[in-house]
Formats: C-alpha cells, structure tokens, sequence
C-alpha cells in the first residue's frame, strides 16, 4: 500500500501542546486531536540500531521500560529524535518510515515480543499506544490508508 502524501507538517508547538492537553486533562477530545496529528504525518520518526540475525541486519527500534512493559520511541520529528539521543547520551540511527511503513515495523516488533507498545516523544510531551491498538488507531485518525 502507498502513504499518501502528508497532509501536515511536524509542528513540535502542536505536539506539546495537544499531548499536555491529553495526558494533563484526560480529555477524550484532546486524545482524539493528538492522535488525529500524529496519523497526519506522513512518516513517523524511529531510533534504533542494526542488530546481526540470521538472515542478515535488521533495524532494532530503541526500547523504553514503561511500567514494566517494553515500549518501542518514535518521534514525531526528527529534531526531537535527536534531541532525546543527546539528552539520554544514546547513539542510534534514525530512521523516517512512511506511516504504513512504521506500522508495519512495530507490529513485527510486538509479532517478536520485543515490545508491546510505541511511545512517542519520549523526554518532551511524551503520548503512547499499545502496538495492538495501533490498526484501530489507523482507522479512527486516517481512514484514507
């Protein structure tokens, strides 16, 4: 399947905002805004690592602990991806997945148990989903995929 263009740019002002909003508020409204700017995006932001395997490298998402249960980063923009790198004195690549592409990547993430959910924006104006959600999220906030 094709990623239709981007409908929106990254606006990291946006972000912050509608996810202090969601997580400050627990407003349904705002929750619904956050993630309605999140699937707008045409590409989600995900650091990581090659790691051997058998059938050759393979990118490896960075894992966060939250509550016990590992969570994969994303970022909605590269800046801030690179931000928390420095922050957290991390050294990782940094990939640009179109949406469907990440998607795809997370949920073999969770096929693998390497995690069970994605954070994004881990460090600033952190929001998250269980990877399972992740369909539903898709089509709630971008029926057009």
């Amino acid at each position: 399947m094709t990623d239709p263009q981007p409908n929106t740019e990254p606006n990291p002002d946006r972000f912050d905002r509608l996810s202090h909003q969601a997580n400050t508020q627990s407003d349904p409204d705002a929750m619904h805004a956050l993630w309605d700017a999140a699937f707008e995006l045409g590409h989600w932001v995900i650091p990581g690592r090659a790691e051997p395997t058998p059938e050759g490298d393979a990118f490896a998402p960075l894992i966060a602990d939250i509550d016990g249960e590992p969570f994969a980063a994303a970022f909605t923009d590269r800046p801030r991806a690179e931000r928390f790198l420095t922050e957290q004195g991390e050294t990782a690549d940094i990939l640009e997945l179109p949406l469907i592409g990440a998607i795809e990547l997370l949920a073999d993430l969770a096929l693998a148990g390497a995690a069970t959910g994605v954070i994004f924006n881990d460090g600033t104006a952190p929001f998250l989903a269980r990877i399972a959600d992740l369909p539903e999220l898709l089509a709630n906030h971008a029926p057009g995929y």
